[in-house]
């Protein structure tokens, strides 16, 4: 599907949206509706991230989704696409611990 206007798709949900090459942005360009993504709190910041392994060098969600979004919202008076006023959700799931390593044995 290419990219267009934000009427694309009527109930696009972008999973794991940070895993794609443009984070939040090939999202709206495709006109999805909801956004998902997981969060851990990591030194003061909520880091985005599925398995929450290197933290350190992981953007946070300040900088990848609530600062774009503010901005694209201010630039079209109120609403996330100029002209349409269809409401759009930003999900986020909190994670809480980092997974263990997986270790194999043979034995």
């Amino acid at each position: 599907m290419a990219a267009g206007s934000a009427a694309d798709l009527y109930c696009g949900h972008s999973h794991n949206d940070y895993v794609h090459e443009h984070p939040l942005f090939d999202a709206l360009n495709y006109g999805y509706k909801s956004i998902e993504i997981d969060v851990w709190l990591h030194n003061g910041k909520l880091v985005v991230d599925h398995e929450g392994i290197g933290l350190d060098s992981k953007k946070d969600i300040e900088e990848l989704y609530l600062q774009p979004i503010t901005e694209r919202v201010k630039a079209h008076k109120g609403w996330v696409y100029d002209g349409d006023t269809t409401r759009r959700s930003l999900w986020w799931s909190l994670k809480m611990m980092p997974r263990p390593a997986m270790w194999c044995s043979n034995s």
